[in-house]
This record gives structure tokens, C-alpha cells and sequence, in this order.
């Protein structure tokens, strides 16, 4: 009796690891909305395109009629030195100003990689202001 208790034990442990073991983690995150500090307009990062393995996709939405597009930025975490953003900068603007959102889908960054998210307004004289950001890993 003691010898099939043990058994099941053992054989329960083993079921415990394989099935652990075929688990595959993934470690990616989407940002969710970011909104500008005004609320004019907002933005979202999508880690892992569902039927499109290995994408990420950009929304930028302008949801105020004030003559200043909605522009979204993400970058690899860490990659802003001062010089520049190292190449791994990518930006989308919406400029419609009726509230309806832009998208653009492609395969950005290696998986797993930690970005940043900025949203922001751009005026006319192109300086950006009200904003904000998040991060989420691709």
C-alpha cells in the first residue's frame, strides 16, 4: 500500500513538471490607453496582434477639434541617450480631428523588449505639448 501511495506521488510530481515545463510564459504587455494630459486625445499599444504572430500595433486616436493632430511615439525603453532614440523610434499621427482612430500594424520589436509610449498634442508651430506616457513590453 505504502509503495502505490508513493507511486502516485511520484507520478503526480512528474505530471506537475511536464505540464509546467510545456507552459511557455510570455512576458509581453500592452500599454493600454494613454491619454494626452487634456484628454484631447489618446493612444495604444498592442504587444502581440491577435492572428499575427510577432506584430505590435500602433492607435492613435484625436478625439478634440483644436487644430492640433494627435501624434503617439514608442521607443525601446532605455534607447533615449540624448543623441537621438537609437533607431528604435516610431511615431503615428492622427490628424483627422473626428474623433475615428489610426492604426498601423508591423513587427517593431524583438519580443519581450521593454518600450515607452508618449502621446502628445502637436501644434502649429510644431513644438509638442500636453504629454504623457506609459510603457509596455512588446
Amino acid at each position: 500500500m505504502r509503495r502505490m501511495k508513493r507511486a502516485a506521488a511520484v507520478m503526480a510530481a512528474v505530471s506537475a513538471l511536464v505540464l509546467a515545463a510545456s507552459t511557455q510564459a510570455s512576458a509581453s504587455q500592452s500599454s493600454g490607453w494613454v491619454s494626452t494630459t487634456n484628454k484631447g486625445g489618446k493612444a495604444f499599444f498592442t504587444a502581440d496582434v491577435k492572428g499575427k504572430p510577432g506584430q505590435e500595433r500602433l492607435t492613435v486616436c484625436d478625439l478634440k477639434v483644436n487644430n492640433r493632430p494627435v501624434v503617439v511615439l514608442v521607443y525601446e525603453t532605455g534607447s533615449n541617450d540624448g543623441s537621438g532614440l537609437g533607431g528604435t523610434d516610431h511615431w503615428l499621427t492622427d490628424k483627422t480631428k473626428n474623433g475615428k482612430c489610426v492604426q498601423a500594424t508591423h513587427n517593431w520589436y524583438k519580443e519581450e523588449t521593454p518600450i515607452t509610449i508618449q502621446v502628445m498634442e502637436k501644434r502649429k508651430d510644431g513644438a509638442y505639448i500636453n504629454i504623457n506616457s506609459s510603457t509596455a513590453v512588446a
